[in-house]
């Protein structure tokens, strides 16, 4: 029999808490529904060593137990609408069989993030999202300020920012150091760690998360640059937007195929900042259909069906090409696209409404705190 340190519901004023040895989840659920979110407790414990499948049943029967007892007429979500469920490893590990026969007799849907128009056949209802839209809405007049008639004055050609290492964002930090293009663009990778290490923090040249969340540099309102665009998104002319996943491996062990929007493509919305998609195949197509417009008028956008070796080749071609342009030709192509760009604009925000409506009172409700065996506190806000 699986044993863990501790078992126990914990009452407080405003919420409940299920505890499981150091795995803590919120007790979430309103106008009948109810949702779980295994996080990497779930999988690996403490000293890194994969759990067996009983010490996984075992988790995620003390969880869904109580669920089913607190809201019992409630239909279930297992939701990790800020990621990717991890499909095949719980095919693998016995997981999806698991949740088959827990849920016979009642009803569960699955929630990510993955928009994909193919996803995988489990037994269970898909319900994705993406909860980025609309996320930083509430700071557009901060880029809507610009002059009249002048527009936006532009001292770099590209914004690139990320942090988490991935096979496509190493490859494209190749690119862009192979040509020498990162002194045409604010930067930001690993913490700077990065092979060949060609610079540093406070040469000018570019940008460490460290610096950009400073007082200097993070001017939204007080709100860290991860989920707000700072000042960079208004001098530099387009955005090359590394979303989480390009190549398979980006994400691995998440259901595949995947086209999954994160805060990177959101936070060009609210800056009114053309982009260059270097995300899944058909991420373009998607926000078309989502109802987004982008920049086919100014350069070719065929790349977004291709296969992801030709897809990364040809989007290089045109980092390339728009590189090759003086800013000032940056500045007269930015005031031709504003009509795309207000466009944008105004649907992010339209579409955050309409996700506020499903998130209902996230402040009590839907935030689920997650505590992880290494005693890290994670905090999955989905607003």
């Amino acid at each position: 029999m699986v044993k863990f340190e501790s078992f126990s519901l914990t009452t407080t004023k405003d919420r409940k808490y299920i505890n499981i040895g150091a795995i803590k989840l919120n007790l979430l659920g309103y106008d009948g529904k109810a949702f779980f979110q295994p996080n990497s407790a779930l999988y690996v414990d403490q000293e890194g060593n994969e759990r067996t499948l009983e010490e996984m049943e075992y988790i995620l029967d003390s969880i869904l137990n109580i669920l089913f007892d607190e809201y019992p007429k409630s239909t279930f979500y297992l939701q990790n609408i800020t990621e990717i469920l991890w499909i095949p490893y719980m095919k693998e590990k016995g997981i999806i069989n698991y949740l088959q026969n827990k849920f016979k007799d009642r009803k569960l849907i699955f929630s990510d993030g993955n928009l994909h128009n193919s996803l995988p056949d489990i037994g269970f209802e898909w319900d994705s999202k993406c909860v980025f839209f609309g996320g930083s809405s509430f700071v557009n007049n901060q880029f809507n300020n610009e002059d009249i008639i002048d527009g936006r004055k532009f001292t770099r050609h590209f914004t690139c920012l990320q942090q988490r290492k991935t096979k496509s964002r190493s490859e494209m930090y190749q690119f862009l150091y192979n040509n020498n293009l990162l002194y045409k663009t604010f930067y930001t990778y690993v913490l700077n760690k990065l092979d060949p290490f060609f610079y540093t923090e406070d040469d000018g040249t570019n940008f460490a998360y460290t610096d950009m969340e400073s007082e200097e540099c993070d001017t939204i309102n007080e709100k860290p640059v991860l989920f707000y665009p700072n000042k960079f998104y208004k001098s530099a002319f387009c955005n090359i937007v590394m979303e989480s996943s390009f190549y398979k491996e980006d994400l691995p062990d998440t259901t595949y195929p995947r086209i999954f929007f994160t805060e990177k493509i959101e936070k060009c919305f609210t800056a009114r900042q053309p982009f260059i998609m270097v995300g899944n195949r058909n991420s373009i197509a998607k926000l078309h259909e989502l109802g987004f417009k982008t920049f086919g008028d100014w350069w070719d956008e065929s790349y977004d069906g291709m296969d992801d070796t030709s897809r990364m080749i040809t989007i290089q071609n045109i980092i390339k090409e728009i590189s090759s342009w003086s800013l000032q030709k940056c500045e007269q192509v930015w005031r031709e696209m504003e009509d795309v760009l207000d466009y944008n604009q105004k649907l992010n925000t339209k579409r955050g409404l309409e996700l506020k409506k499903f998130e209902i009172d996230f402040d009590s409700k839907i935030e689920a705190e997650v505590a992880t065996e290494t005693g890290k506190l994670v905090k999955m806000i989905h607003k």
